[in-house]
């Protein structure tokens, strides 16, 4: 015997109409990015790094965008070893990238994209849309 003979064909029947129903809103998904859109995310385990895209290019026909890393600025104090920062808009310090945006959790939002950290990393952190709020940041030693 396996599990699926004691689960009730109403409850496989509804996780089916879920699941199918989460891959028709994937596949009509288009995401709300214009060029000058500004994208934040953060990563680190001991210390906090803010990470600042701008949309550079969309395509209307995909989810497909370009982005490139922007600079931060320093934008008060928050104590010992750490800082609130802000995005430069349009002070690019990296190559472009492209990315295809994917529909987020929320169905209000224009959905995110994973980015590198650095040049050529296989570590990459989620970015999406920036609050315009300063972001904390830390750093050890």
């Amino acid at each position: 015997m396996n599990a699926q003979q004691y689960i009730p064909e109403a409850v496989l029947a509804a996780r089916q109409a879920a699941r199918e129903e989460r891959a028709r809103l994937r596949k009509a998904f288009r995401h709300g990015y214009a060029v000058g859109d500004i994208l934040n995310g953060s990563w680190g385990w001991d210390e906090t790094h803010q990470e600042f895209w701008q949309v550079v290019s969309v395509n209307p026909k995909t989810n497909a965008i370009v982005v490139r890393k922007i600079a931060e600025r320093h934008a008060g104090g928050a104590g010992f070893m750490c800082e609130q920062v802000m995005p430069v808009k349009d002070d690019f310090i990296g190559e472009e990238y492209r990315a295809i945006v994917q529909m987020g959790h929320n169905n209000g939002d224009k959905g995110y994209v994973n980015v590198p950290v650095n040049p050529g990393s296989k570590f990459k952190v989620s970015v999406d849309e920036w609050d315009g709020k300063p972001k904390y940041s830390s750093w050890y030693a």
